[in-house]
């Protein structure tokens, strides 16, 4: 192989613990060893589209006092610039932008997908198995690497900034000695008091004689406050101005204020929102939450239940959702989702050819109640799928030119 085709370069260390791979949790896949990686480890390097592996040591040198080292296919397939989970030749990979690996031997990358305007972590285990780890990445990522705290750090390409991800790696390098000091003192200390704790406290007391104001969704009742619901979302406060109800009513006299055709388990979660600035939004309820936030004047929310949403995305369930958002845009107005239709309509085409295994039904549903959309879905696949084999002819030219 050429020099000038290497773009990325890594070493796993020998480990001591010997386990089988689990493709799906590379938590659990603390790979094997000297039967993976060889009695003093493996160097990895990749091209664009394909990871190899040289076992270490290097053979010794031969009679004219050169070393022949033997590289072995890891994972990917060379001018196949596609995306695909699986193992060996079976994985696909669009752009290999830099790789880093983890004290357990596993192999991170980023794969950039130009297509679909987006880059994934991938995981590589020391076997070959590939599994994607995160979604709707920023498409410019370069060079990743894990912090001692185990956040994965990468650079974008274009404004130079660090981007940061929790992602509860293993480092090869250990946590600095003041800092593991500082977390174990931490550790056995009571949790400090914050604003968002303690609000978040006082929504899960109620009621307790301090809720001012009752809200009934449906035939659930949340005693609440006047003075957070009316400082933190704007809907509420025109709803609580000057003491009353805007349909009159007065919270002293113990009615309730109403909120109608909204569900309760998505407006608990707004009032978690509201109190706390932040809550974790299960992708069963993005939609509830998402609908919800943009009707009462919450912009903030609605764009992380609509990030919830892309998350969750699956080619079992793109198409209904789908439908959602166009309809919500139709009648909401493309402000808010227009966005998200957008990259609902760049997953679908990105994924194509999985969404059209196992999504038949939808599909034609689809083609009915939204033709001009599924037309300008095909239409987007097939220019595509152009765009892929003309990237494929090129990649196989070069690789001819080189050869």
């Amino acid at each position: 192989m050429a020099a000038d085709q290497l773009w990325s370069l890594a070493y796993v260390p020998p480990l001591a613990t010997s386990q089988p791979q689990q493709l799906q949790r590379p938590e659990q896949a603390a790979a094997s060893s000297a039967s993976s990686t060889g009695g003093g480890g493996m160097l990895v390097y990749g091209t664009r589209t394909a990871l190899y592996k040289l076992p270490l040591p290097l053979p010794p040198a031969g009679a004219d006092g050169t070393v022949r080292p033997q590289p072995e296919l890891l994972a990917g397939r060379e001018g196949t610039h596609r995306r695909a989970d699986g193992r060996g030749e079976q994985a696909m990979f669009y752009k290999i932008y830099g790789i880093t690996v983890d004290a357990t031997g596993l192999i991170y990358l980023i794969d950039k997908d130009p297509f679909a305007t987006q880059s994934y972590l991938v995981c590589v285990t020391p076997d070959g198995g590939v599994s994607t780890r995160l979604h709707y990445l920023p498409i410019n990522l370069l060079f990743p690497t894990i912090l001692p705290n185990g956040y994965l750090a990468a650079r974008t390409r274009d404004s130079g900034q660090m981007l940061l991800v929790a992602a509860g790696l293993q480092p090869v390098l250990p946590p600095l000695p003041a800092a593991a000091a500082t977390a174990a003192a931490s550790a056995s200390a009571p949790p400090p008091r914050s604003l968002p704790g303690d609000l978040g406290a006082l929504l899960d007391a109620a009621p307790d004689g301090t809720s001012d104001v009752t809200v009934r969704v449906g035939e659930r009742r949340f005693h609440l406050h006047r003075a957070i619901l009316a400082a933190r979302c704007d809907y509420f406060r025109q709803r609580l101005a000057e003491g009353s109800f805007a349909d009159g009513r007065m919270p002293c006299c113990g009615r309730d204020l109403d909120l109608p055709d909204t569900e309760p388990e998505a407006f608990a979660l707004l009032l978690r929102w509201l109190y706390t600035g932040g809550v974790d939004v299960p992708p069963e309820k993005a939609r509830g939450v998402v609908e919800l936030a943009d009707r009462l004047l919450l912009p903030e929310l609605c764009d992380a239940a609509q990030a919830a949403l892309l998350a969750s995305v699956s080619a079992e369930g793109v198409v209904e959702a789908l439908l959602w958002a166009a309809g919500c845009a139709e009648v909401r107005g493309a402000g808010r989702f227009g966005g998200l239709l957008e990259a609902l309509n760049r997953w679908y085409v990105s994924h194509h050819d999985e969404v059209r295994r196992v999504a038949g039904a939808s599909r034609a549903r689809l083609a009915v109640e939204a033709p001009a959309l599924h037309l300008e879905l095909t239409d987007a696949a097939m220019d595509a799928a152009a765009d892929r084999a003309a990237a494929a002819a090129t990649g196989g030219e070069r690789k001819r030119r080189h050869s």
